[in-house]
């Protein structure tokens, strides 16, 4: 009976230990059934309630396009975030602190995203720490139409002049403003300096764009130079793909002033000792002396500004010491004149002076030695 009792005892203890066993196991391979691919969160559908959409339409931004989303197996952990790409960025088209459905739709503009590319918009599912755990994508081609091929409607500026004095000084921008009509997503705007042999060079400044508007104004960069000649500055409508040219339109510009070159003495140093004029009032039509000292200059310069009364004068590759006697512009109640010493590491130092034209005594010691300032 013992041995009986015994045997059944075990017996117990192994079908509890088995019974434990299994619910063990049970319990183990729960887990990855709650995990399974089944029941992950992902977008289930992304979509546009047009296919395409006309480029003009787009750049007069009365375009707009419905967009359409649903996900599946997401809960309140989960974000959805609707963004459109533009000037090489994503951009959200949700308010401010706007939680997006997670299923819903949204209607918005469509504008151009400036990189001669097509409108596209994207939709991410995030989890709250903003893990993306799905993304997908619309595009939104340019609709084919038959037009007349790009042209530029005009191409002008304000100014009706560059001084020469400013070429020289590679201290130029001039302001231009464009139109162009019947615009294609390839075109390319570019501006460009014609030379009298007929050769070109790029005049536009750095950008982090290549596009350009259709209808915008900018800057254009002449090269640096001395001579006379007109300023020609041109306008292309260029395919970016294949680089045909749609139109051009060239502006030219008159340059004016006058620059006057004199025997060039160079040393080291950079200081102007003093700078004046012999009298700082003169005649009409009289003319004004000036001396200066600036041994030690590599360059020294004089620039005559008589405002408004007539252009500009620069006078360069002047003699570190040396003396001038000028003519007063005609005209110009005050003239006044600035003086540039550079040194070889190319630091300048200036002095300034200005006369007066009267028909009363004049005055002299106009020294401005002590007025230098110096910069870099």
């Amino acid at each position: 009976m013992l041995r009986t009792a015994g045997r059944n005892v075990l017996t117990i203890l192994l079908i509890a230990i088995l019974a434990a066993a299994v619910s063990a196991v049970g319990t183990v391979s729960a887990a990855p059934a709650a995990q399974s691919g089944a029941l992950l969160p992902a977008i289930a559908s992304f979509s546009a309630d047009t296919t395409t959409v006309g480029y003009a339409d787009v750049e007069a931004g009365t375009a707009q396009v419905t967009l359409s989303w649903t996900t599946i197996n997401a809960n309140g952990q989960y974000l959805i975030t609707l963004e459109a790409y533009y000037q090489n960025y994503w951009v959200s088209l949700a308010k401010a602190n706007e939680a997006l459905p997670l299923n819903g739709s949204r209607t918005v503009p469509v504008t151009l995203p400036q990189n001669f590319g097509v409108p596209t918009f994207r939709l991410s599912l995030k989890t709250s720490m903003g893990e993306v755990i799905g993304q997908q994508f619309v595009t939104l081609p340019y609709t084919s139409s038959d037009q007349d091929a790009p042209g530029i409607v005009s191409f002008t500026t304000m100014a009706k002049s560059i001084d020469t004095n400013l070429l020289v000084q590679n201290n130029t921008r001039l302001v231009v403003s464009w139109e162009i009509a019947n615009r294609t997503p390839d075109t390319l705007i570019r501006f460009e300096e014609v030379f009298p042999d007929g050769s070109t060079v790029s005049a536009e400044p750095p950008r982090r764009l290549l596009w350009l508007p259709s209808k915008g104004e900018g800057a254009v960069i002449p090269r640096q130079s001395a001579s006379k000649e007109d300023l020609v500055f041109r306008m292309s409508l260029v395919n970016v793909k294949d680089g045909t040219v749609y139109d051009q339109s060239d502006l030219t510009i008159p340059v004016i002033g006058n620059v006057v070159q004199a025997a060039s003495q160079a040393s080291g140093g950079n200081q102007i000792n003093s700078f004046a004029a012999e009298s700082t009032t003169v005649q009409p039509g009289g003319n004004v002396v000036l001396n200066w000292d600036a041994s030690g200059a590599e360059s020294v310069q004089l620039l005559e500004d008589a405002g408004d009364a007539a252009p500009t004068t620069l006078y360069i590759q002047l003699p570190a010491s040396g003396s001038l006697t000028l003519p007063v512009p005609e005209g110009s109640p005050d003239v006044t004149y600035t003086l540039r010493a550079q040194n070889a590491e190319g630091e300048t130092t200036t002095g300034e002076l200005s006369v007066t034209t009267t028909t009363g005594d004049t005055s002299t010691g106009g020294d401005t030695s002590g007025d230098t300032s110096g910069g870099g």
